[in-house]
């Protein structure tokens, strides 16, 4: 049985999903203001608690609502959509270079120095990229991995660096990173 059980999920995640949206459309049907919405669970003024008893099903049984105030945390704002701006995304001219023998490492490592700047890429894990790379440096290259989260990063025993912050992409809207420093690699 292969997924059996993720699709049983999914459906009963759709069924709570929507649980959680009639109970949205009531609160607000009924002028109760919803401050957050958290997975199973609004956050709404202290003063609307008697309103929202009349509304929904409280109670002490499995999937009915409680009050719980000793978790409440102070929001201000009501909630609603807020809407991200979309980023301005470079456009790259890129050309690819194919590979004709792909166990000759010399040869690959010389196409690359030859073309200045590459991106090595494969499908899948263990095709040769990081060989390739520490192929580079003994060859008296310095080489920087830019890998795409932190984990991978801890795992590579050469320079390393994550794509948001060798490209210097934020992760939260606001903040800024410094531009790379990339001036102690030899430029192939």
């Amino acid at each position: 049985m292969t997924n059996g059980f993720r699709y049983i999920k999914e459906l009963l995640l759709q069924n709570h999903n929507f649980d959680m949206y009639e109970s949205y459309e009531k609160l607000k049907a009924n002028n109760i203001n919803v401050y957050a919405v958290k997975s199973d669970a609004f956050h709404i003024a202290q003063k609307d608690v008697r309103k929202a008893k009349r509304v929904l099903n409280f109670g002490c049984e499995i999937g009915s609502w409680r009050v719980e105030s000793n978790k409440v945390n102070h929001i201000s704002q009501r909630y609603g959509w807020r809407h991200n701006e979309m980023p301005a995304i470079p456009v790259y001219k890129s050309e690819r270079e194919d590979v004709e023998d792909e166990w000759d490492v010399q040869a690959i490592c010389e196409k690359i120095i030859r073309r200045k700047r590459m991106m090595l890429r494969a499908k899948y894990a263990g095709s040769g990229k990081s060989y390739i790379g520490k192929h580079l440096q003994k060859m008296g290259y310095e080489t920087l991995f830019v890998v795409p989260q932190n984990m991978l990063k801890q795992e590579i025993d050469c320079d390393a660096e994550t794509l948001n912050k060798f490209f210097s992409i934020p992760v939260f809207k606001g903040d800024s990173l410094p531009p790379f420093d990339y001036s102690g690699y030899k430029k192939a």
